[in-house]
């Protein structure tokens, strides 16, 4: 007997498997409850561990920067104090001298009526009292100031020593005449003098090397002399009569000293001025002595210093004299001109006034006129272009039989662009100095293919010089030879066969785009060759030997062509011929 309950039910009454899923959803019910508040836990834990560890990484960062702060706060106050500290003792005894001056001055003024020798024991009070009192000031001073008076003196002692440099020092005659940095100037500098005293009837009372010393000795830059005031301090030195000049040198070589420069630099601008009035209106060219002429101011002897008129001789003179020949018996001008190097026309220029009419025996011809000792010389600048010629490179081919050859790039000379400096002496030209060039073209070398394929036991296949029918029978040419057309055409149907015209060697088997389209060339010997143009298929190769009759190629129409023909042609030696002669 059951028994119902209002509001709810028995569960006695339920059947088993109802009582079996009940049980099993409050199980579930209950593990998930558990495993949400599990993870509620957990999720709270993590979000509290990860808001204490912000909390401390602020907290260590704001505790980081107030000690970093605190840090350099304290550094910064560590050295403005040190500062402080040492501009107080730098300064405390400039002030206390400042005191000790007016009081000395006080001092003063208040026993100026006193005895002197009380006044003197004053003095002698007052510097003692301020010893006693300010003896540990200036120990701070001096310990403070020392180590940066030490430290200036190192500093000035390191500068003065990588600033030295050894050298020479000269003595001569027991007097110190100078430094040098090598035995090389010194030796240049004897050489200066010795060309100075050329005029010395007595060179050994001007100048005796044997007497100067040389020893070794730290010198700065600014200390040594070059090799021209090396000469005059020792020709100074000499005990010589001496004079300061300006030497004439030219080539190098010393001709003699002069106290009239301005004379000297008018004479020889003298000497320029025409030919560079000549050329005002060529801005590429200049005007110069043909020797080097160098003007030199310094110390010389008496001897060598000549009148102005004396050296206005010499740059007008010649280095070499005329030179004449005298006419012998039945000799002609001709003859003359010959023997001495020069044409007829240059000796009649050279003898003017000369009566080519009545010449005589013994009469004196000049054949050649003096070279000045400065003469002039214009120098211009001069561009022209010039060519490069090509050059030739062999490429040897195996599959070509030995005497094949064959041009595969045309040669070209280049160009290039030549700037010299031409000089004339008297209109001629003396010399020429290339100065630049610039390639404006580049040269192209010549590429030429050379067989080296040997031949078989019997030797190179060589044609009979008779040439069949190069496409069978029944055939017709469709364009004859002509000098505008170096061949025959024969129409045919496409893929047609072509035969070789005679036995030979296949020598070229290729496409081109000048026209033949696939094309072949066969060598048949005795300068005599086939050439089978605008073939549809080549069935032969290079260095390939055929025979007459044998298939080659097929007929088409590539290249430069309107339609299915052979295009053949017949090369003797190379040049082109008409082909029905040879055609059999």
């Amino acid at each position: 007997m059951s028994a119902k309950l209002s509001g709810g039910f028995y569960s006695g009454n339920l059947r088993p498997h109802r009582r079996h899923r009940a049980s099993l959803k409050r199980l579930l019910s209950f593990f998930l409850q558990y495993a949400g508040d599990q993870l509620y836990y957990i999720g709270a834990t993590a979000e509290r561990v990860v808001h204490s560890f912000k909390r401390s990484v602020k907290k260590g960062l704001r505790r980081g920067f107030k000690a970093a702060v605190h840090g350099l706060l304290a550094a910064g106050n560590f050295v403005l104090n040190r500062a402080a500290e040492f501009a107080r003792d730098i300064a405390r005894p400039a002030v206390r001298v400042a005191r000790g001056v007016r009081n000395f001055f006080a001092l003063l003024r208040s026993n100026r009526g006193a005895p002197a020798h009380l006044r003197r024991q004053a003095v002698r009070d007052f510097f003692a009292e301020g010893f006693a009192r300010n003896r540990a000031a200036m120990a701070r001073f001096a310990n403070s100031f020392l180590p940066l008076l030490g430290a200036a003196a190192f500093a000035f002692t390191v500068y003065s020593l990588c600033n030295l440099q050894f050298g020479l020092s000269i003595t001569y005659n027991g007097q110190q005449v100078g430094y040098v940095d090598s035995e090389s100037t010194f030796n240049s500098a004897q050489k200066i003098l010795q060309q100075r005293i050329i005029y010395s009837t007595d060179e050994d009372a001007v100048w005796s090397a044997g007497e100067a010393t040389l020893s070794v000795v730290a010198v700065r830059e600014d200390q040594l002399s070059s090799e021209t005031g090396v000469a005059d301090a020792l020709l100074t030195a000499s005990g010589a009569e001496i004079t300061e000049a300006t030497g004439l040198y030219i080539g190098g070589e010393f001709y003699g000293a002069t106290v009239a420069r301005n004379l000297l630099e008018e004479l020889l601008d003298s000497k320029l001025q025409p030919y560079i009035d000549a050329v005002a209106d060529e801005p590429d060219t200049a005007v110069r002595f043909t020797r080097d002429v160098e003007l030199v101011d310094g110390i010389y002897p008496a001897s060598s210093v000549l009148a102005y008129s004396v050296i206005e001789d010499i740059v007008n003179s010649s280095e070499t004299g005329n030179i004449y020949h005298t006419l012998m018996a039945d000799e002609s001008l001709e003859q003359v001109a010959d023997a001495n190097g020069i044409t007829l026309e240059q000796l009649v220029e050279l003898n003017p006034g000369l009566d080519l009419d009545n010449l005589s025996e013994g009469q004196q011809l000049l054949v050649a006129t003096g070279e000045p000792l400065i003469g002039v010389k214009t120098v211009r600048v001069e561009t022209y272009t010039e060519s490069i010629d090509c050059g030739q490179v062999t490429i040897e081919d195996p599959r070509f039989y030995v005497g094949y050859s064959r041009t595969i790039v045309e040669g070209r000379d280049g160009e290039k662009l030549v700037t010299v400096e031409v000089e004339y002496e008297n209109g001629q030209e003396v010399a020429r100095t290339v100065v630049s060039e610039e390639v404006t073209v580049e040269p192209v070398d010549q590429q030429v293919i050379r067989g080296t394929k040997a031949y078989d036991v019997g030797g190179p296949v060589v044609g009979t010089g008779v040439l069949a029918w190069p496409t069978g029978s029944g055939y017709f040419i469709s364009r004859g030879w002509s000098s505008t057309h170096h061949g025959i055409d024969i129409a045919a149907p496409l893929g047609t066969g072509l035969f070789a015209a005679d036995s030979g060697t296949v020598i070229v088997s290729q496409w081109t785009s000048t026209g033949y389209g696939y094309y072949i060339i066969i060598d048949h010997g005795n300068g005599i060759s086939t050439l089978y143009g605008h073939c549809s298929e080549l069935l032969v190769d290079v260095g390939q030997t055929v025979s007459r009759g044998q298939l080659i190629a097929l007929m088409g129409s590539t290249g430069n062509s309107t339609g299915s023909h052979l295009h053949f042609e017949v090369r003797i030696n190379g040049t082109k011929v008409d082909p029905a002669p040879y055609i059999y």
